[in-house]
């Protein structure tokens, strides 16, 4: 049966439940100590989890009257706590470890776009060298053909000096050889000549 006590905690229920806003949204512990989640709205009641600071839960309802705020955690555990600890940003501790894994993270990413940059910048200036280098290099190639050039042309020049010399001398010994040819037929036709007309003569005497 309904008595009255059970008609007090009824109304009683009643003005908790319409003094609560349900606001379900996301709100982060403070990141000055560690906080206590309650089974009621009492720092007294049994409590239900430890919560670090930065830890995230979410708000199922809140009282305004009392400042307690019930909320959940990841792990689904349900509770109340003081509406005072919780903030809408992550922690200080939590936003810098955030914010150092996201600037590590971009910092690997950097240098790895510099390294990247770099090698390429050093593989086009070696090309820009080496095509530079490439006149260079057929200058001193043409420099060194043309005095092989100069070299084989004295060299044939000097053959030319010595085929002409050549050439003289042959003529010299050739008209030397025809002289001699000359001298010794003069002097054998000159033999016969004075022995024929020696074997006439003793020819005669006998006679």
């Amino acid at each position: 049966m309904f008595n009255n006590k059970n008609a007090a905690k009824l109304a009683l229920m009643l003005a908790t439940y319409s003094a609560s806003v349900y606001a379900e949204d996301l709100r982060y512990v403070t990141d000055e100590l560690e906080i206590t989640m309650h089974r009621k709205m009492s720092l007294n009641s049994e409590i239900v989890a430890q919560l670090k600071s930065g830890t995230p839960v979410r708000v199922l309802k809140t009282n305004r009257d009392e400042g307690y705020v019930m909320v959940a955690t990841k792990d689904e555990k349900v509770g109340w706590m003081l509406e005072s600890f919780l903030i809408n940003e992550p922690a200080g501790r939590q936003q810098y470890e955030s914010l150092k894994i996201e600037y590590d993270k971009l910092k690997a990413e950097f240098d790895l776009q510099v390294k990247e940059r770099t090698s390429k910048l050093s593989k086009e200036l070696t090309q820009v060298k080496n095509a530079a280098k490439r006149p260079l290099e057929l200058q001193q190639e043409n420099q060194k053909l043309k005095n092989t050039l100069e070299q084989e042309r004295a060299q044939v020049e000097e053959i030319k000096k010595e085929n002409q010399q050549f050439k003289s001398i042959h003529k010299d010994r050739q008209w030397f050889a025809v002289g001699a040819i000359t001298a010794i037929g003069s002097l054998v036709l000159g033999l016969i000549i004075t022995r024929v007309p020696w074997r006439r003569r003793k020819s005669w005497g006998e006679l």
